[in-house]
């Protein structure tokens, strides 16, 4: 294993990972609540890992270099960020009370529930796809193989860090 682009790797893809976006606001929701951390914060690291390892292996070149991938991208990345965005906007005119006293924060989901509804804030979401197919593989482009592993281990420890 190569030190340097792991290093690289884990400064980069913490960079990006501790930024706080819809994936890590809904962990942190769960977690405040007491939902079924463990089982969101499993499935989201496997689908940050499995990203990165995507991105490290070329994934992002496939889908800036065919016109429909690309068309997908973008117009599923528009649909997320108006639903989500209408979700949120409702919210904010419609606001529920909350009973701050329980010490819960909602119902429950249940572990499906929550491990579904972070599937969705994670695969749904455009910014993913950027910040790890696409940028963490452009990066990861530089090396060479044993490099590029290096690289991908540094960034999914990154997010199994956070």
């Amino acid at each position: 294993m190569l030190i340097l682009p792991l290093l690289q790797g884990l400064f980069i893809g913490g960079s990006l990972i501790v930024a706080i976006g819809a994936q890590n606001a809904y962990v942190i929701r769960t977690g405040v609540m007491k939902h079924h951390v463990f089982a969101v914060t499993t499935a989201c690291f496997l689908i940050d890992a499995g990203l990165i390892w995507a991105g490290a292996a070329g994934l992002g070149t496939v889908i800036a270099g065919s016109a429909w991938l690309s068309r997908i991208a973008a117009w599923g990345g528009a649909g997320f960020l108006i639903v989500y965005g209408g979700r949120a906007a409702w919210a904010v005119w419609r606001p529920q009370p909350h009973d701050w006293d329980s010490g819960g924060g909602g119902e429950d989901p249940g572990w499906k529930g929550a491990v579904a509804a972070a599937l969705g804030f994670s695969l749904l979401n455009p910014h993913v796809y950027l910040d790890t197919v696409v940028l963490i593989g452009s990066v990861a482009a530089q090396f060479e193989a044993a490099g590029r592993v290096s690289f991908a281990v540094g960034a999914a420890i990154a997010s199994a860090l956070w």
